[in-house]
């Protein structure tokens, strides 16, 4: 039996970790009902469109992974699913590491909000990467990783943005945290703490925010609920999506009160 055979029939379900399953109720979003949907299609019972519908239902977090007592490569089997079923992914636009340079601080925006501390080296050369690294369109195993790698393997990075941190991270590298921010006031999304409690996406991340925008409001709306007032989103991508969303949180990036602005 395949992978996501498995997946489709298994009895355990991993639901309670998936955070698109639990923050919006879907249960067409369960990773069981998902898998059973590629199932249907590889046998040709279902179309292309339906099951581009399911492998989009998903912020590619791997919580159901970590929850799966078989160790199930499903968010693997979803990303060859929509490298098949979506249109190629763009190449990302790489910023230009200067000659002679070896450290590299890697930010979203000019006018990050959040400054790096002192565990950033001196003569770190700042880069901007407006569409950071192309975490937004970089739906599966795409060939554009393998340009991350080979633009910056070598170099010493830092960052403080989650989503520049997790095309770095799955790209092989391994950047590391250019920000101190206590632990107790962090909104820990997925992508910026690898941590992977239920919530612990926003819906920002993955192909869930431009296939299902209403499902990704959703997911925001209750990962907000779970921010306590004054709590700091590392990522630029995940409090601009919140806001958009209606929820509290201010230009810096920090929680407010409540669910929505």
């Amino acid at each position: 039996m395949s992978d996501v055979q498995t997946c489709s029939l298994c009895p355990r379900l991993c639901r309670h970790a998936c955070p698109v399953s639990v923050g919006t109720g879907r249960e067409a979003a369960t990773p069981t009902a998902i898998a059973g949907v590629l199932v249907d299609h590889a046998r040709g019972q279902v179309s292309d469109e339906l099951a581009r519908q399911a492998a989009t239902l998903c912020v590619d977090c791997g919580a159901c992974q970590d929850a799966c007592h078989l160790h199930q490569p499903l968010p693997a089997m979803l990303r060859e699913a929509r490298d098949v079923l979506l249109s190629p992914s763009p190449e990302p636009d790489l910023p230009a590491v200067p000659a002679g340079v070896s450290v590299l601080l890697l930010i979203a925006q000019s006018a990050d909000s959040l400054r790096p501390t002192a565990q950033v080296p001196s003569d770190a050369h700042v880069v901007v990467c407006p569409d950071r690294l192309g975490v937004d369109h970089d739906f599966g195993s795409s060939p554009a990783l393998g340009a991350v790698l080979a633009a910056f393997t070598g170099l010493e990075l830092y960052t403080m943005d989650g989503g520049i941190f997790d095309v770095l991270h799955r790209a092989g590298l391994e950047p590391k945290w250019a920000l101190d921010v206590p632990p107790t006031s962090v909104g820990s999304c997925v992508c910026a703490l690898g941590e992977r409690p239920p919530l612990a996406c926003c819906g920002a991340r993955g192909p869930l925010r431009e296939h299902h925008p209403e499902s990704a409001v959703h997911l925001a709306q209750a990962f907000a609920r779970r921010l306590a007032p004054g709590s700091v989103l590392l990522d630029t991508r995940c409090a601009q999506h919140l806001r958009n969303s209606g929820c509290a949180v201010d230009p810096h990036g920090v929680a407010r009160q409540g669910e929505t602005a």
